[in-house]
């Protein structure tokens, strides 16, 4: 289980984890990877100001059911969202939307380095491109949210910035989806997603791009960014008042600990709570030049384990359900020995998506073959392979190949 606690309480022989979260949100957690060896070393972690650490106990999750299958379950109001959401658009399977989904996502990405650039230049944001460009994005999701969902893990590290804006869109697109939103509130959702940074137009470069720790007069100013993008969409004549709000508050926390304004628990929009979840999501997940993405279900740990002072109560657990309990990009072992990578998702069966075999069960690399695990458990009952568990990497299966599990989801 990992877990987050003061650096006083370290002691030797604890094994410390990188969560990848921003020194923006959390300037004075240690995250040095790896096990403490000894207890001047936790002194010096003390004394070097850092106040908080997560740590890995190696203990089941809260030493009851797995978090497979505490979530393995979709509550009815899931399902009616779920039954609700195909009445209203066609379900097209994935290798035919992908295509589309290409194209609306490097529309997106292009809009989203012009508007930055706009903002830079005092030039208005086009409101009427994103409104667009959103309700693309939110038919795409609607017809099949793995393909957006699969893209996320294709793009190169040095376009960060500009995916990162389309990432948050996509996934709390997805999320919104799940969580019953109609398609009306999905489009501004997406918009809020899309336009979630546009503050950081008006941050100094020397700040933004900052390879080391900030100062805290450099905190400061680099957490003026929900604000600044709240009053430069202000000026658009007929902005969305929950658009707006999304924006100022995706970085507040409901313990409060958030900025800019401290909000609290239901003090915290609708939009912002959705974008907050997707934006940890995807910077604990995506891959830059400094670091590789985390696997998908080490960042829902992550996450989990901040879950009581980051994010509304029962937020990560939906969200959790909402992106299965493997997501899109995760490694898996079956049953059958083999390993793949996690393609498609099956709502209905949390723990039985496709998978994408690419080792056979002496860890040798084979020919690449989808295995619809749901498909399978349906046709042969109890004697189908089902996915035994997850792997964050070599370390979790030290006879499997290192293997970055993105090249292999199309």
């Amino acid at each position: 289980m990992i877990k987050e606690i003061p650096v006083n309480d370290l002691k030797p022989g604890m094994l410390v984890v990188d969560t990848g979260l921003s020194w923006i949100d959390r300037p004075f957690v240690y995250s040095s990877a790896g096990r403490i060896r000894s207890q001047d070393q936790v002194q010096r972690i003390v004394d070097e100001g850092y106040a908080t650490v997560f740590v890995d106990s190696g203990e089941p999750e809260h030493s009851g059911p797995s978090l497979a299958k505490r979530f393995a379950h979709i509550p009815e109001d899931r399902a009616e969202a779920e039954q609700r959401i195909r009445a209203q658009l066609r379900h097209v399977p994935l290798k035919k939307e992908i295509e589309t989904a290409r194209q609306i996502h490097a529309r997106v990405v292009e809009f989203s380095r012009g508007m930055l650039h706009d903002a830079r230049l005092g030039n208005p944001v086009d409101m009427q491109q994103a409104v667009e460009l959103s309700a693309a994005l939110v038919d795409s999701v609607m017809r099949n949210e793995d393909a957006l969902l699969a893209l996320k893990y294709l793009k190169s590290f040095d376009e960060y910035t500009f995916n990162h804006s389309v990432n948050v869109a996509v996934v709390a697109t997805v999320f919104g989806k799940s969580l019953g939103l109609e398609r009306a509130d999905l489009r501004r959702l997406c918009q809020t997603g899309v336009l979630h940074d546009v503050g950081k137009a008006l941050i100094p470069d020397a700040i933004l791009n900052k390879p080391g720790r900030l100062t805290e007069d450099e905190f400061e100013v680099m957490r003026s960014h929900p604000g600044k993008g709240h009053e430069l969409l202000g000026t658009v004549r007929g902005a969305d008042k929950d658009i707006l709000r999304g924006v100022l508050d995706h970085h507040e926390k409901h313990d409060g600990s958030g900025y800019p304004s401290g909000l609290r628990g239901d003090e915290i929009s609708l939009f912002g709570r959705i974008i907050a979840v997707a934006d940890v999501y995807d910077a604990l997940t995506s891959k830059r030049v400094y670091k590789a993405g985390m696997p998908p279900s080490k960042a829902l740990r992550i996450m989990y384990g901040i879950r009581e002072t980051d994010f509304a109560p029962g937020m990560v657990e939906r969200f959790i359900r909402c992106l299965g309990i493997y997501p899109i990009g995760t490694l898996v072992r079956l049953s059958t020995g083999e390993s793949g990578v996690v393609v498609q998702g099956a709502p209905e069966e949390p723990l039985l998506p496709t998978v994408r075999i690419i080792f056979d069960a002496k860890r040798r690399p084979i020919p690449p073959k989808d295995m619809d695990l749901a498909a399978l458990a349906r046709e042969q009952g109890m004697d189908a392979p089902h996915i035994a568990t997850s792997l964050e990497g070599k370390n979790e299966d030290p006879l499997l190949p290192t293997v970055d599990p993105r090249v292999h989801l199309l």
